[in-house]
């Protein structure tokens, strides 16, 4: 079990110690008033139950002290969870953009990479350090001959998967053992 949910595990332990503390104190506060309308507030009894309900509000301050600590410990280790994520999303679309700025893919009416930019990116905040979204889709332009637009085409993450893989066991052959 992580940090975080052993975290969240224990706030719920608290919220459920805290309700029952919270009904103990309302069941003590009753058996007070009884006991001042029996024996007065005065009697040795109703000291007794003073001292319990005392002993039982501070205790539900503890937890109550406690549980608000958690959630501030649970909202940290979000925050640092979903950083932690962003920051290898944003590794892993640095290196998805070197690897095709680096080796442009061919143009499929030319066949050629020689007139082929890489044109945008999607979605546009993948090289955002917050919140970073992994490349969805990466397009360029192939600007050979006459056209005046160019040839648009697009690489899709799931063919991103592929030759990304393709290449992995590519330099795992050519690699010395």
């Amino acid at each position: 079990m992580s940090k975080l949910q052993e975290l969240k595990a224990e706030s719920t332990t608290a919220y459920q110690k805290r309700k029952e503390l919270e009904t103990r104190i309302y069941a003590l506060k009753n058996e007070l008033g009884a006991i001042i309308i029996e024996k007065g507030w005065n009697s040795s009894e109703y000291k007794e139950a003073a001292r319990k309900l005392r002993n039982t509000e501070d205790t539900l301050g503890e937890i109550k002290t406690l549980q608000e600590a958690l959630n501030k410990a649970i909202k940290i280790g979000e925050k640092w969870e979903r950083q932690t994520i962003d920051a290898e999303t944003f590794k892993k679309n640095q290196q998805i953009i070197e690897k095709y700025t680096k080796s442009l893919p061919k143009c499929e009416r030319c066949g050629s990479n020689e007139f082929v930019k890489l044109v945008s990116v999607e979605p546009r905040n993948y090289d955002s350090p917050v919140n970073t979204q992994p490349i969805e889709m990466i397009w360029f332009e192939c600007r050979h001959g006459a056209e005046v637009g160019g040839l648009r085409f697009s690489i899709h993450r799931s063919e991103m998967q592929g030759i990304t893989e393709k290449i992995g066991n590519a330099i795992r052959k050519l690699s010395p053992k």
